[in-house]
């Protein structure tokens, strides 16, 4: 490992002046941080970006990306740039870094044009140990003037899976910071950090940022303070009626998918005597910053969202994240799942299903005029179908997504819960009296449609339904033999039939 260089900014007036047998890694860790040890994975992504090595890192949420990218920072005592998509995200780090006496600032839009020019200013005296930019902001002409006047050791790329169009928050400026660089005096050590990317979304990270030889590290994706949940349902808004009194007075999220369905959903809550706040992109940004701050200090506790709120928040405390409609792609659930329990303590991230968003989302994919995309956005939405079938153990689902094996059997899922309980009662689900059922059913909507009855269902299937119990559309596909033109036709009534046994025949 090469010398770490001798420390000239503000990190060299925050540490001791006596010779310390630390490494400066960890004397800036207790200095200014105040935490006597690095958290899993931190240590070697620092070291390997103060040796001058590009690194891909891969750290869950709250696993502390930005003290990788932070410290170096600090340590190299020149500016340090950290490019980031979020407005939000940049003015929260920079508040952060300069309470604890680190010159840092953030280049918005929502500077006014004296405060952009004296950040500017400050950016080519040298005066920043970090500069915080968005992606579109790195190939202005009057930036890389100025960066070209500056001597910059290094560069970070947060939230790096924006890179890929593969990814869920797609940024196409992301794509043209190895452009940046090429005009630079001299190449910078650039290293990336995200907290989900699947191998697929890794690779296109490495090749279109260009990083050499890059040192990769991943901490994993388990969580095992989080107990995950598929809920069927057929009436979203009763449901989740249901499962708030039991959060009541904890900090929580509900994401939606559309600006319209959050709206629609705070206003509701409101008027059911929930405290709620709204959060989406189409709202002021004045209005979205005071929602993000009465929930950041705990005014208000809940908080209705679509995907535009989340990225880069920290705020430990977050007992439960509900996803009100199911996602497109586990990538993204994950993500958003992720932010409940940062503290590690317990926490619940439940997704409500309902068979009209595989209808959507499917909707959607078909009108992609990309046959690539679309291609690989069904494969995404089959996880995710597959997912909310809840079959299998969810912690494994995911893991083995991000391309990390797993056991069998996590015992804080649903789907794990649910099996062992299912086991201690002998598998008391398959009963001959629900077969009876669904084969009465058959036969009503055999001479209703006037056709035999196992162009309906065969009996295979039938007793594949008694076994499975499944409560929604994507778990029936999932059932062998079961037709899909039979389930999306004839299903609703077996998928009704068979809630309303699981209602009377709990096992959870």
């Amino acid at each position: 490992m090469s010398v770490i260089p001798e420390n000239k900014n503000t990190a060299g007036s925050l540490l001791p002046a006596e010779s310390t047998r630390d490494p400066l890694p960890f004397q800036i860790l207790k200095r200014i941080y105040g935490y006597s040890s690095f958290r899993p994975g931190q240590l070697p992504l620092i070291e390997a970006v103060l040796s001058g090595r590009d690194t891909l890192g891969i750290l869950p949420t709250g696993g502390g990306k930005s003290i990788c990218y932070q410290v170096p920072a600090i340590a190299f005592g020149r500016c340090t740039l950290v490019i980031s998509p979020l407005i939000a995200l940049m003015e929260d780090q920079t508040r952060a870094l300069s309470a604890r006496g680190i010159s840092a600032a953030a280049l918005t839009s929502a500077l006014s044009s004296d405060d952009f020019d004296r950040i500017l200013r400050q950016f080519r005296e040298g005066r920043l140990t970090l500069l915080f930019v968005s992606p579109e902001r790195l190939l202005t002409p009057r930036f890389q003037q100025a960066a070209a006047d500056v001597s910059i050791p290094f560069i970070a790329v947060d939230e790096a899976h924006c890179i890929s169009e593969w990814g869920d928050d797609f940024r196409p400026a992301y794509r043209r910071i190895p452009e940046f660089v090429s005009h630079l005096p001299a190449r910078p050590v650039l290293a990336a950090f995200t907290a989900s990317a699947s191998p697929g979304v890794r690779r296109d990270i490495c090749g279109n940022l260009g990083l050499a030889n890059p040192f990769f590290l991943s901490t994993g994706f388990d969580r095992p303070n989080l107990y995950f949940s598929v809920h069927p349902c057929e009436n979203r808004i009763e449901t989740l009626l249901s499962l708030l009194p039991r959060y009541r007075d904890q900090c929580g999220m509900v994401y939606c998918l559309t600006r319209k369905t959050a709206e629609h959903l705070c206003t509701r809550l409101r008027h059911e005597g929930f405290p709620a706040l709204c959060y989406h992109g189409g709202m002021r940004t004045d209005l979205r910053s005071l929602a993000q701050k009465k929930w950041l200090s705990g005014e208000c506790s809940l908080m209705i969202a679509t995907s535009a709120f989340g990225m880069g928040i920290d705020k430990p405390d977050v007992r439960f994240v509900i996803h009100y409609s199911m996602p497109a792609d586990l990538s993204a659930y994950y993500q958003e799942a992720g932010r409940a329990g940062r503290d590690g303590r317990r926490s619940d991230c439940i997704l409500l299903v309902n068979d009209r968003d595989l209808a959507t989302h499917t909707y959607f994919i078909r009108s992609m005029q990309s046959q690539s995309a679309r291609i690989y956005a069904e494969e995404k939405l089959t996880a995710m179908r597959i997912y909310t079938a809840g079959s299998t153990c969810l912690r494994r689902q995911l893991l083995r997504y991000f391309g990390e094996e797993a056991p069998a059997f996590c015992g804080n899922c649903s789907v794990c819960l649910r099996m062992h309980h299912a086991s201690a009662v002998n598998r008391r689900r398959m009963s001959p009296e629900l077969l009876k059922r669904l084969r009465s059913i058959r036969a009503d909507l055999a001479a209703k449609h006037c056709v035999p009855k196992h162009k309906i269902f065969p009996d295979t299937v039938l007793s594949a339904m008694t076994e499975e119990c499944p409560e929604t559309l994507s778990a029936l596909l999932l059932l062998e033999g079961a037709s899909p033109v039979s389930c999306i036709k004839y299903g609703a009534d077996f998928l009704k039939e068979i809630r309303a046994w699981n209602l009377s025949h709990p096992i959870r």
